[in-house]
This record gives C-alpha cells, sequence and structure tokens, in this order.
C-alpha cells in the first residue's frame, strides 16, 4: 500500500494497471501469484511524502489473483471526533464510516489520524488485533502509560488478545 501526504507518484504493473497518485491518494495492490510492479516517484519542488506498507498475505491466500484498488483523494471520508481529532478512514471502519479498500485478507484498519494540539484520540482496538502507529509531524503520548513520540518516531504499540 502507498500513501502519498504531498508530491506524485507513477505507477504499472505486469497484468496492465497504471496511472499516477498525488497528494491524498493511495493504492493497494495484493501481489498473490504474482506481479511485476513499479513506482517510479515524480520530481517536483514539493518532493514527495508518504507512507508505503507492506500487509503479509496468509498462507492459504499466497497464491490468489493478483488484486489492485486505486483510491482518490475524494473517496476518503474524513471524520470528525471528540477531543479534536479528524480521522480519514483508509481502511476498516471508524464511526460506522467505512473506509473505501476492501477485500483485504488480513482485514486491516488503516486510518490518517490528525489531531488538534492538547487534543485526543482513543480508539478500541479489535481483539487479535496489532497495532502501530507512526508520528509524522508533531509529538504524541501513546498508551496507559502516556509513552511520548516525536515526528518520524515509530513506536510498536503492541498485540491485543
Amino acid at each position: 500500500m502507498t500513501y502519498l501526504l504531498a508530491g506524485a507518484v507513477r505507477h504499472r504493473d505486469s497484468v496492465g494497471n497504471a496511472g499516477e497518485i498525488g497528494p491524498g491518494d493511495l493504492q493497494w495492490m495484493t501481489a498473490g501469484r504474482g506481479i511485476m510492479h513499479e513506482e517510479m516517484p515524480q520530481v517536483r519542488p514539493e518532493g514527495v511524502a508518504g507512507f508505503q506498507l507492506w500487509v503479509n498475505l496468509p498462507k492459504k491466500q499466497k497464491m490468489i489473483a493478483p488484486r489492485y484498488q486505486n483510491i482518490h483523494a475524494n473517496e476518503i471520508v474524513a471524520v470528525q471526533r471528540d477531543g479534536g481529532a479528524t480521522v480519514r478512514v483508509i481502511a476498516g471502519t471508524v464511526d460506522g464510516v467505512v473506509g473505501p479498500i476492501s477485500g483485504i485478507a488480513a482485514e486491516p484498519m488503516y486510518l490518517d489520524v490528525s489531531i488538534a494540539p492538547h487534543g485526543s484520540f482513543n480508539l478500541p482496538i479489535p481483539r487479535g488485533h496489532s497495532v502501530f502507529a507512526y508520528v509524522f509531524e508533531g509529538e504524541g503520548k501513546f498508551g496507559p502509560e502516556k509513552t511520548q513520540r516525536h515526528d518520524a518516531a515509530t513506536r510498536g504499540l503492541g498485540r491485543r488478545g
């Protein structure tokens, strides 16, 4: 999964998918039994900022047909939460809003959360799910211990269940 915050990335693959994603867009590719994929960041004054996450398929699904989902920024709903948080729901469900990514074997919840200064964000984690957060800008405190993390510091928050 590639999710862009700034800039542009052109992509294409061996089964005929091609395009360009820009700020707020994402592509989610399920490689399955084989797909050749190429991503090329585009040189622009603003540079490129974003995230790429690889989600492993369960063993029984490693040989499924390749699948590609291209989602534009305007297809991702933002939910306003108490505590000053804005949540873009990419995959999974928050407050009844279902993200546009579907049919993913691992049932991921992928959220882009912006929290106002001195705000908060709480979300119950389903049993059996692992959680991690990546602080891109600013700082935050995580978990019951209120562990502080700053810009670009990853923190594994653990596993429930």
